[in-house]
């Protein structure tokens, strides 16, 4: 694993910068194959753009990282035409379900 201790403080001087300005911050770093550590720095709610990285950071794979993706757009919301497609409302809480086929249209897809 890299020394990280001489970046250490640059990375703390950033994050105080950022903090004064009212500026979030995301910060992630690789320590070494397969290994990552990573802040996240933000004065008000964390942006959306932001939480997409936390959960990137945060997963091994990409179905992790897609359940969570899934779990916090139901708690929030979202604007993704494929979350909707997958069945996950735009908005929290709200209940949706994938339209079924009507008796017609299958006796025609059936032709």
């Amino acid at each position: 694993m890299p020394n990280t201790n001489n970046i250490e403080p640059i990375l703390k001087k950033l994050a105080e910068e950022c903090a004064s300005l009212d500026i979030p911050l995301f910060v992630c770093t690789e320590t070494g194959e397969r290994e990552f550590s990573h802040f996240i720095l933000c004065s008000k709610a964390l942006p959306s753009k932001f939480r997409q990285m936390d959960h990137m950071a945060n997963t091994a794979s990409f179905d992790d990282f897609l359940r969570r993706v899934i779990s916090d757009a139901k708690k929030a919301g979202h604007s993704s035409a494929f979350l909707h497609a997958m069945g996950v409302p735009f908005e929290p809480h709200q209940i949706y379900t994938i339209p079924r086929r009507t008796r017609f249209e299958e006796m025609v897809l059936q032709q």
